[in-house]
């Protein structure tokens, strides 16, 4: 067999069938090398007040501003669903955004649209009651930073640099953050998911911190996984970042921690009708390295065996293929892989002191939307709102997320719909003063809303929750079609 040819040196590891070898550095050269790799580089006019810059965008989202004395360069936002009960962080990265080269700002705004209108990332979070942690990287012209490329990776006394370090400090941050806002303590350790950008994002940063990641779920990265080998010995070729991790020293400045990383739980999943070749684009991967992947690994229509034969080996790691998706994922599994190692605390999340209390915000519908009904029409969205009061009871706002009928979120609502309106009816025997109406219950009649509005402020302050006996939204979608759906409380 070849792997009885190969003479073992340093603590060597070889694969079962002789093909793929880890020699992890000496000691003189741990101490050479991870001197050259790039540092975290604090631009500290981002925040000259050395603290941390909070604004409260609705009553589940948090944007935290940079801080790059505490070790991040961006903005993140916190989404923090009702039912907050997860002992752990769910985070991921940014995992689109769009067009590249659009700077800072604009990436912050899609990370804002995310949390604030919701995505599978806020559908993942609600799926294990946990806070979502949500990077707003940047995405520079030709790069893509925001997957841990090695260009990103190699940066030095930059905005961008080390990245990895920077999600590193969002989660202590966010974790402060959480215990001085909710009284609650989390697991040092996150439950991390990720797709395409993002999921190339999660699958390295596991390797990079597998001390910080309690267990992922990450996919649609074009059927590749970076691999804890150094070396094709059958090739004699070294398999550099982030195909494999000849040159991890130079990359992340400390060894890597094997072990513990075949020891956190991984689950990746593809879309056998996926046809984004990821290895294709510039920056992405290392150009030296593609006849290596196309001669070991294979093209996209073989590539998933190739590579889940390798890693099936390591252990730790499960695997699904969805013979009728694309460049798609499915957040039940995901939800479900996760939830297998997940843990949640006995008592009901506190809320910050000044908001409402627990009872005093009544979400009207269900994950599974069976709590409306439609009164007209046949919505292909879904409107979900959750009313939010102040400590004495009265209404003061209503936030919105957009769903398709089968409970999926919809990112860009706009792109579907004109103009809401809402109605508040109220009990007949609760002595409110009740407007001139045609309706003789109806208590408030909101002005008309565009369709992109996450939370409408009432304009009357005078509606206690108790008194509320329904809530109506009445909305029209591009093509004119109206739509009346009322909620009631349960």
């Amino acid at each position: 067999l070849l792997f009885l040819t190969i003479t073992p040196v340093f603590s060597q590891i070889v694969s079962s069938d002789g093909i793929f070898t880890y020699t992890p550095p000496s000691p003189g050269e741990q101490e050479r090398i991870s001197k050259q790799a790039a540092a975290f580089y604090p631009i500290t006019k981002l925040n000259p007040d050395n603290k941390r810059i909070v604004t409260k965008l609705s009553t589940n989202v948090y944007k935290i501003s940079p801080w790059p004395q505490a070790g991040f360069n961006y903005d993140y936002y916190l989404y923090v669903p009702d039912d907050f009960a997860s002992k752990y962080l769910f985070a991921t990265s940014i995992a689109s955004g769009g067009e590249q080269g659009k700077g800072p700002e604009y990436y912050s705004e899609w990370a804002r649209n995310v949390v604030m209108k919701g995505n599978w990332e806020t559908t993942i979070a609600r799926g294990l009651k946990a806070a979502l942690l949500y990077p707003a990287f940047d995405r520079p012209a030709n790069s893509s930073a925001a997957s841990l490329t090695r260009d990103a990776m190699l940066l030095k006394k930059d905005r961008l640099s080390r990245l990895d370090l920077q999600f590193v400090a969002m989660i202590d941050d966010a974790r402060s953050f959480i215990e001085d806002e909710y009284k609650i303590q989390l697991e040092d350790k996150i439950l991390l998911a990720g797709f395409s950008t993002s999921g190339s994002f999660a699958s390295r940063f596991t390797m990079m911190h597998p001390e910080r990641v309690r267990a992922a779920a990450y996919g649609g990265t074009s059927f590749m996984h970076i691999l804890p080998y150094s070396r094709d010995q059958k090739k004699r070729i070294d398999l550099i970042y982030p195909i494999g991790v000849s040159d991890w020293l130079q990359i992340t400045g400390k060894p890597l921690d094997r072990d513990t990383y075949l020891k956190v739980p991984r689950f990746l999943s593809m879309g056998l009708l996926d046809k984004e070749d990821r290895t294709r684009y510039d920056g992405l991967y290392p150009s030296s390295m593609r006849g290596w992947i196309d001669s070991r690994l294979g093209s996209m229509e073989k590539r998933w065996n190739a590579v889940t034969k390798i890693l099936e080996e390591l252990g730790n790691f499960e695997y699904k293929l969805y013979r009728d998706k694309g460049h798609a994922l499915d957040e039940e599994d995901y939800v479900a892989f996760l939830n297998r190692y997940n843990d949640y605390r006995e008592s009901a999340t506190t809320l910050p002191a000044g908001t409402a209390s627990a009872a005093s915000k009544i979400d009207f519908s269900s994950n599974n939307l069976t709590s409306f009904r439609v009164l007209r029409g046949n919505p292909s969205v879904i409107i979900k709102p959750i009313i939010n009061t102040n400590t004495d009871g009265f209404i003061t706002s209503i936030d919105f997320s957009f769903l398709s009928p089968s409970g999926e979120s919809i990112l860009s609502p706009e792109t579907m719909m004109r103009r809401i309106q809402i109605q508040i009816d109220v009990k007949p025997d609760s002595g409110y003063t009740i407007p001139a109406s045609r309706n003789p219950n109806r208590a408030y009649d909101s002005p008309l809303l565009s369709a992109d509005a996450p939370n409408h402020p009432l304009s009357k302050q005078d509606i206690k929750i108790d008194i509320l006996m329904a809530l109506y939204i009445a909305y029209e979608d591009l093509s004119g079609n109206q739509f009346l759906i009322m909620y009631k409380p349960k």
